[in-house]
């Protein structure tokens, strides 16, 4: 008697493994595939490096002695750069989403404006 009730706990007590690996294996798998979805969603698709235009210190060189070098502005030049980095960078972009990081110097932000 008592050994019919082995093969029947053993039977119950493998079946309850079973089913709860093969459970921890779904529970896996799927979290495996949500881990993988959130890293593909934050994960950049394109980074884009893009440096200013010509700037004042570009052509005056000694013009830094005089300004700081976060104050230096573009020249004619370096906005007519930036117009032309902008275009082109709107044919590659088209409409995707964009995130920009830019310094606080004034020739980065002045490039930012050009380019938008």
């Amino acid at each position: 008697m008592l050994y019919n009730y082995y093969y029947i706990l053993t039977f119950i007590v493998l079946t309850v493994i079973f089913i709860y690996s093969r459970l921890f294996d779904v529970l896996l798998l799927y979290f495996n595939y949500r881990l993988y979805c959130y890293k593909k969603i934050r994960r950049p698709y394109r980074i884009i490096l893009v440096r200013h235009g010509e700037s004042q210190g570009n052509v005056d060189k000694t013009i830094s002695a005089r300004l700081p070098d976060s104050q230096l502005n573009l020249t004619d030049t370096g906005i007519e750069q930036a117009r032309n980095a902008g275009k082109q960078l709107k044919e590659i972009i088209k409409d995707k989403t964009v995130y920009v990081y830019l310094s606080p110097y004034k020739r980065s932000k002045r490039t930012y404006e050009a380019i938008s």
